[in-house]
């Protein structure tokens, strides 16, 4: 048989504040990939500013809600990124941002973006 057998649907997801601009997530078939989640409200506001522990919680959340408009459970997961413009805060906080996990990871990587240009 030559060419594809079938066509995977795409689903995207668009939620928060930025919705309109950004998808949250994209499913293909059985992989599903999430936008980067950050600590912010529905409405945009930070959550805890100064506060890592407060936002990477509203992060978690924030992909809870994405998972829950995919029906999938976040017990799915397989690997996450932290993307750190502090990286020093995060090295000093990595317990207490480790117990805001929704769930156990096989993996999990953290790199430090302050120099980043974009």
């Amino acid at each position: 048989m030559t060419g594809r057998e079938h066509e995977q649907k795409k689903q995207i997801v668009r939620t928060g504040p930025f919705g309109d601009l950004i998808a949250s997530g994209l499913r293909i078939g059985d992989i599903l990939t999430l936008a980067g989640q950050v600590g912010i409200d529905d409405e945009g506001a930070t959550i805890g500013v100064g506060d890592i522990c407060a936002q990477t919680r509203q992060a978690y959340l924030n992909v809870l809600e994405v998972l829950s408009e995919f029906g999938v459970a976040p017990d799915r997961i397989m690997d996450e990124t932290w993307f750190a413009t502090d990286i020093q805060a995060v090295m000093a906080n990595v317990d207490a941002m480790l117990e805001t996990r929704l769930v156990e990871l096989p993996g999990s990587t953290t790199q430090d973006v302050s120099n980043t240009l974009v």
